[in-house]
């Protein structure tokens, strides 16, 4: 279906015009090259590549990303002509990004100007990092953090425009700002800082390389069975394989071989751009042969990631069996990928597990996924706390006296939450027993012999009966079978707050 093609207004629908710059939203911008020249060295190049032609007066078409209302606040910005009325500040940094893209160094430093006019921190923090301006990101956060009207907290639509990382290290910067830690001047905003990324394969999806790959049978060479080679761009490793069979495994890859006009030796040629490594185990799914093990997690990842971009639903379906297997050892990452590939209840499963950590660390995967994504989940996370929280209170209140500070936190990156705390000790049980700790059948027989009712539960019990005489702040000492009675109303107390609240991680 064709859209239908526009005219952007005076003075870019004058007929003396030399190119059209059509935007993203099909409205034509008749310019001359001269001025653009004059403006960016970029559009002076662009324009020495070959173009499309109009049907009508055979200008050269170039097409741009930008939609028309910014395109059309650029071009005023560097024609002879009044200024655009820029209403916001998203306004002004959609044109800068634009400005920086084409590199019209004159009118990204007006633009840098512009917004500091702005008393707009959190908006200003996303423009700065979408277009990766450090001085502006900072000046930002420090306008956050010495915000009256601001807290941790506080978050504005448009922030999920950036990285999860991004705002990671926002929160980062201001928790250390307000307790008056060392900041050091390396600190960074809008890239990762030096050092902080966690490198083992099991946080990146990355595996070291190999010197060579162990083609099996029957992918190590051309049988009268095989028609497909599928080769792997990155180290040229090929895999003979058999199109019907690739067919039945994923419609994506069949159009895919149907589409090729690469053959050799009689066989139709698919480049792809996953290593060897990949390759092997990803195509093991889709045979009747034996399923290859996974050693490193990254390896499991990328043939994860692999299944998921070619549609290969056998393979996917194994895959990410086994990928769930480690969701408890890893939910944070977990959580981030199930969201990218739109998995709701593994995402909230991930998270529930994720809502335990004992403090907030980065991982690189914060860099793939939207700030949304993360700030959703800290939301989730500290409405289960409060009710952790409340709920311990209302069971345990005169047994147990909390620390001073709060369980409930939004975010920190310190250890506030050690596991000497009853709070969070009855978060983690709740956690890795799906809210059902204690079924009321089972308080009796615990009263005598404690934990053997309940599969793996004694050591938790001990230590919750532990913490809470420690706690205590009268001279009654409670028994194992008190705390069991105190962990079954506070478990009754999570499932009335819980129900209550309607609380559910938002995917």
């Amino acid at each position: 279906m064709e859209h239908k093609i526009s005219i952007a207004s005076y003075p870019f629908n004058k007929a003396n015009a030399d190119v059209i710059l059509r935007s993203s939203d099909n409205v034509d911008f008749h310019v001359h090259q001269v001025i653009l020249g004059l403006a960016s060295d970029f559009m002076e190049d662009m324009f020495s590549l070959p173009q499309s032609l109009t049907s009508n007066k055979d200008l050269p078409v170039v097409e741009v990303t930008e939609e028309s209302e910014t395109l059309d606040h650029l071009l005023r910005l560097i024609y002879p002509t009044q200024d655009p009325v820029l209403e916001d500040i998203m306004a002004v940094g959609r044109v800068l990004k634009a400005a920086i893209k084409y590199q019209m160094d004159i009118v990204t430093a007006r633009l840098r100007g512009v917004l500091t006019v702005y008393v707009d921190p959190l908006r200003l923090y996303t423009i700065a990092c979408g277009t990766y301006l450090e001085q502006e990101a900072k000046s930002a956060v420090l306008e956050w953090c010495d915000s009256s009207d601001l807290n941790l907290e506080s978050y504005v639509p448009e922030m999920d425009e950036i990285s999860a990382g991004a705002y990671y290290r926002a929160l980062q910067f201001y928790s250390m700002f307000k307790g008056e830690q060392m900041i050091p001047d390396s600190f960074t905003f809008c890239i990762p800082n030096t050092g902080s990324s966690v490198n083992s394969p099991a946080h990146t999806g990355s595996f070291p390389a190999a010197e060579s790959v162990t083609i099996p049978s029957p992918f190590d060479k051309p049988s009268v069975d095989s028609n497909v080679i599928i080769r792997s761009a990155s180290d040229q490793v090929d895999l003979y394989v058999n199109q019907a069979i690739l067919t039945l495994a994923s419609e994506k890859l069949a159009n895919m071989v149907q589409s090729s006009d690469q053959c050799e030796g009689g066989h139709r040629i698919i480049l792809l751009p996953e290593s060897g490594r990949v390759l092997v185990p990803l195509f093991s799914f889709i045979y009747p042969i034996s399923f290859p093990h996974f050693e490193e997690r990254g390896l499991l990842i990328a043939v994860l990631k692999a299944a998921v971009k070619y549609e290969l639903g056998r393979a996917l379906e194994i895959v990410r069996s086994r990928w769930r297997h480690d969701i408890q050892i890893y939910p944070l990452q977990s959580y981030f990928f199930a969201m990218q590939n739109g998995w709701d209840e593994d995402a909230r499963v991930a998270a529930k597990f994720a809502a335990i950590l004992p403090l907030d660390e980065y991982i690189p995967q914060m860099e793939t996924v939207d700030a949304g994504v993360y700030r959703r989940f800290l939301q989730y996370r500290k409405r289960w706390r409060s009710i952790i929280s409340a709920a311990t209170q209302v069971a345990f209140y005169n047994i147990y006296e909390p620390p001073e500070s709060n369980y409930d936190v939004f975010w920190s990156e310190q250890a506030v939450l050690p596991s000497s705390r009853l709070e969070r000790q009855i978060h983690v049980a709740w956690a890795h027993w799906a809210g059902a700790m204690l079924p009321r059948a089972t308080t009796a027989s615990l009263t005598n012999v404690p934990g053997t009712a309940v599969t793996g539960s004694q050591d938790t019990w001990m230590q919750l009966t532990s913490l809470i005489n420690s706690c205590s702040y009268n001279m009654i000492k409670p028994s194992v079978s008190d705390v069991l009675r105190k962990c079954e109303e506070c478990v009754e107390e999570i499932h009335r707050l819980s129900l209550s609240d309607e609380l559910n991680l938002e995917v």
